[in-house]
Formats: structure tokens, sequence, C-alpha cells
């Protein structure tokens, strides 16, 4: 089982002080995306009481199907298991799996939709992803992302993740998810 070990912040310009120090630190960046997450509600739990959640993600053709666990004690990042599963390709497939849970008894709550522009570095050693998110009505963040396996490792790397926040400048830590945000903008209960 792996674990996601991340970070989210608010910027205050439009990531460009973020690419700036990126390229200082020899980051590789890859072309944008539109990322479109589907949340569901699971039929006999609460995951909003629980702080899990479940989602099919669509990545430009790619689709995903993703679990996260409740987070982990941790402060200044987010640490839950993630089950992440690739799907077949192709909008009539993103749009079958979501068929397949809702006739499951999940029920649809939100499509999280933003812009994400990738980075990857090393750093002490590490291959961290840096995202570059554009949330439309939400702002601009960048996410801090390792993920391991080894869950020995959790508190290493959650140091790390902190670690080249603070090189990259990042400092408005955002602890809401997306979806947590959206939904508190609409007025609707998580």
């Amino acid at each position: 089982m792996a674990f996601e070990i991340e970070s989210k912040y608010r910027l205050a310009d439009q990531g460009e002080t973020l690419r700036l120090e990126l390229t200082r630190l020899g980051a590789n960046s890859k072309d944008g995306y539109v990322v479109a997450d589907t949340y569901f509600s699971h039929p006999s739990r609460d995951f909003g009481a629980t702080g899990e959640a479940f989602r099919i993600r669509r990545e430009g053709p790619h689709n995903l199907m993703t679990y996260k666990g409740p987070r982990m004690a941790s402060v200044g990042v987010k640490t839950r298991t993630e089950i992440e599963i690739g799907l077949t390709e192709g909008s009539a497939n993103f749009d079958g799996a979501k068929s397949m849970f809702t006739a499951m008894g999940f029920a649809e709550v939100l499509t999280v939709k933003k812009f994400r522009v990738p980075f990857q570095l090393v750093f002490e050693g590490r291959k961290i992803a840096v995202v570059l998110d554009n949330a439309g009505e939400l702002g601009y963040f960048a996410e801090v992302e390792l993920v391991i396996e080894d869950p020995s490792e959790v508190a290493e790397a959650e140091l790390l993740i902190k670690a080249i926040a603070a090189e990259l400048g990042l400092t408005q830590y955002e602890p809401k998810s997306y979806l947590r945000m959206w939904m508190e903008r609409a007025g609707l209960r998580i």
C-alpha cells in the first residue's frame, strides 16, 4: 500500500515565482493538462466524517480511480494511504466507470476541475512531484508530493516535503482539499 505525503500552498501570483524557483533547482516540466475529479459519497459510510475520499479522475485521455484513506496525524502536510488504479483511456470509459459506481449505490458529489502543470525535481536524492494548479475561481496553488511504500519512511518524507516547500518559498499552507473548498463555496455539506 502506498502513502501519499503532500502539502498544498496558495500562490500570491499565477505561479511565476514558483516557476523561477523550480527552474533554479533544475526541475523538469511537462505540458499542462485539465484534471477533472469526480468525487463520490459511499452508500453506507460518511466520507466527510471519516476523512476518506473516493474519486474517478480524468487527466487528459487517462482515467484513474483513487481511494484516499483518513489523514494521519501530521502538521503542515497531509499524509494518508492512497490506492490508485488506472482505468482504460477515453471519455466513454470515464463515463462508464462513473455509471458503474452510481449503479452500486455510490452518489456523485461534485466534479472539481483544474488546469495542472507538473514538474519533477530531485531534492536530497528523492524524486519530488510539484504541480502548479489553476483552480479557477479558487485561485492558483502549488502541491508538493511524494509517494512512498514503506510506512517507516513517513516521518522522513513529511520533513522532506516541508524542506522543499521552504526552499521553493511556499509559505501559505492550505490544509483544505479542492473538494472541500468548492463545497464550502457552494454552501454544501461534505
